[in-house]
């Protein structure tokens, strides 16, 4: 590290090439499509001035920008008929379903409540011997 400043790259050539790269593939892009965009411009500006009917370029750019919105809508619209048919089969077949969860639950209950009260009968025993020697012995 002796000699070398922090601030110089450690690969020129790549960082040659990066800079190359990112020039021809985003730069040069966005100047040609700015171009074209700002000459369509100054076309339709100076066709307007001269009186030339600009309905068919007009129609032809509403059709290109309304492209977009109709297939995202056509998407909602998919998607909407799609849930609409989820909800339709789940209303139908749900309670058929839910029935048999609840039968295993109430079986679950069954088997929980057994043990429960097996594991607490010993102290619940216990207690109501507890309390019969008080009674006996007058506590």
């Amino acid at each position: 590290m002796k000699g070398k400043s922090l601030q110089e790259p450690r690969n020129t050539e790549a960082l040659q090439r990066h800079k190359r790269e990112y020039f021809w593939q985003i730069i040069f892009p966005l100047i040609i499509c700015a171009g074209i965009v700002v000459g369509l411009a100054v076309w339709v500006g100076v066709a307007a001035s001269k009186g030339t009917d600009l309905r068919q370029p007009a129609d032809a750019s509403m059709i290109l920008l309304s492209i977009p919105v109709i297939i995202i809508a056509l998407l909602v619209f998919l998607s909407l008929v799609a849930l609409l048919f989820l909800v339709v089969w789940l209303n139908k077949n749900l309670p058929f379903y839910t029935k048999k969860v609840y039968d295993w639950i109430v079986i679950v209950q069954h088997y929980v409540r057994r043990f429960s009260d097996a594991v607490v009968e010993p102290f619940i025993r216990l207690r109501g011997y507890g309390a019969m020697l008080g009674k006996l012995f007058g506590k």
